[in-house]
């Protein structure tokens, strides 16, 4: 990791870190948000670099038939494209997980998990860049006004568990999506988002709904005992994991956090003595089509 990305990355934390010490902070809210865009929007256009490259490359092999060695360079530099470009999707990842922490600052994590499917309990698709984007600058303009009117505000194509409506408001006791629109025009497509978006919102409203993504008379009900974590344990774990390499910590019996280094390693030297037939192993490192909530790297019930 380079000098520049952890500098990027400590910041981020230190934004997020403070305002879930003090949700007041709604000037932070926006700073960190600011700070995200830049991140995303560099990497977008690194993308775009690239497959621009790819497709002059091709174009190259394909109209001027370049000679061999030529040729075998162009190709070992297309077979590493692929490589690049899901790098990149994986670190706009990581960024959007600092957007989605500022969404679980101030809202229930159950509430959220909503905005994560579509209508068929599905994950919803991801919108696409920012760069370019023909809304955006109103998008913003709606985030800065709410903030301005103390009201925590987060910017949807900042998160990856925000995936209906393109700014999300946070002060009540659920998330309130808004759709953006700059136009009159109205199609199929906006009049599906609007739809969705507005039987989201009833459901919220009314803490259920007689029909709800496919399922009849659904209700929300609260949790009847307090949910119980181990974040310091979880903590420890990592922090003594880049020490050692490997660290390993039992909150309770049955439950077991393992943080590594080196995964490979770690299966057939220290995970033996934890690991069974009867053992169900979990993996906790955040993955593009996992929901994050936690960031040990395993977690193993017996």
């Amino acid at each position: 990791m380079n000098a520049r990305l952890t500098t990027d990355l400590i910041k981020a934390a230190l934004l997020l870190h403070t305002i879930r010490e003090d949700r007041s902070r709604l000037d932070l809210v926006l700073a960190l948000q600011q700070h995200l865009i830049r991140q995303i929007t560099r990497l977008e256009r690194r993308s775009k670099r690239i497959k621009g490259a790819v497709a002059s490359m091709r174009e190259e092999l394909k109209t001027k038939r370049p000679p061999k060695e030529q040729a075998k360079e162009l190709k070992k530099r297309l077979s590493k494209s692929p490589v690049l470009l899901d790098k990149i999707r994986w670190e706009m990842f990581i960024w959007r997980c600092f957007g989605d922490g500022i969404a679980f600052v101030y809202q229930c994590k159950y509430s959220l998990k909503h905005l994560y499917f579509d209508r068929n309990y599905k994950i919803k698709e991801t919108a696409g860049f920012l760069t370019g984007k023909t809304g955006f600058r109103l998008e913003w303009k709606a985030v800065r006004l709410g903030i301005k009117m103390e009201v925590p505000v987060v910017l949807a194509d900042v998160t990856n568990v925000i995936r209906h409506g393109d700014i999300c408001a946070l002060a009540g006791p659920d998330p309130v999506i808004v759709e953006m629109k700059s136009g009159a025009s109205r199609n199929e497509r906006t009049d599906r988002q609007f739809s969705d978006i507005n039987e989201l919102n009833k459901f919220f409203e009314n803490d259920g709904a007689t029909s709800f993504r496919g399922m009849q008379n659904v209700k929300r009900q609260q949790m009847r005992h307090p949910e119980v974590n181990y974040l310091k344990e979880i903590n420890f774990c990592i922090t003594e994991s880049r020490i050692n390499g490997f660290s390993s910590i039992e909150p309770e019996p049955g439950l077991r956090y393992i943080a590594t280094r080196n995964l490979a390693k770690a299966i057939p030297e220290q995970l033996k003595n934890y690991v069974s037939e009867y053992t169900a192993c979990t993996g906790l490192t955040p993955e593009d089509s996992w929901l994050p909530s936690g960031s040990p790297r395993f977690q193993c019930n017996k």
